[in-house]
């Protein structure tokens, strides 16, 4: 799921009463102060927990430092990084920790964050995480095609 860029806050019921009119100008202001206060509590929070405390995300972290950077070749690194992704295992479960592909942008982000200024690293991450987001954009783009067809495949027709 794509997560919101914005929080829009439900309106605090308790603050209005059903039988006094409010002036337009009123209703404004306890909007936009419900917003600021909402949002400056979504901004403290964060969609992820924090990446110190995560013992998967610390764990790929460092199985992400164990592979050899192979300097000359960018492209072998970074097959090697999204082989790693897509393979790697949950201590705590033992199950494959990156399934979907939204798990597996949000884990190279992170990771991205907290790599610091390893530069063949970095750019292996990116390299990843890029082939990962467009594979991502395919899948709903095709999913978004085949629901706006009724079904009925393109592909299918022009073949």
């Amino acid at each position: 799921m794509i997560p919101p860029l914005s929080y829009i806050p439900q309106p605090n019921v308790s603050l209005l009463d059903n039988h006094a009119v409010q002036s337009l100008d009123d209703r404004v202001q306890q909007s936009a102060q419900m917003m600021s206060a909402s949002v400056d509590e979504h901004a403290a929070g964060s969609f992820w927990p924090d990446f110190d405390s995560d013992p998967t995300a610390a764990a790929f972290l460092n199985a992400l430092w164990q592979i050899p950077s192979s300097g000359d070749n960018p492209q072998l690194y970074a097959d090697e990084v999204s082989q790693l992704m897509r393979n790697f295992v949950d201590p705590e479960t033992g199950e494959l920790a990156f399934t979907t592909l939204e798990q597996q942008t949000e884990i190279l982000q992170r990771t991205l964050e907290n790599v610091g200024t390893n530069a063949d690293l970095r750019t292996a991450l990116s390299t990843t995480l890029c082939g990962t987001a467009n594979l991502q954009f395919q899948m709903t783009k095709w999913m978004q095609d085949i629901v706006l067809s009724n079904g009925e495949i393109k592909e299918f027709e022009e073949w």
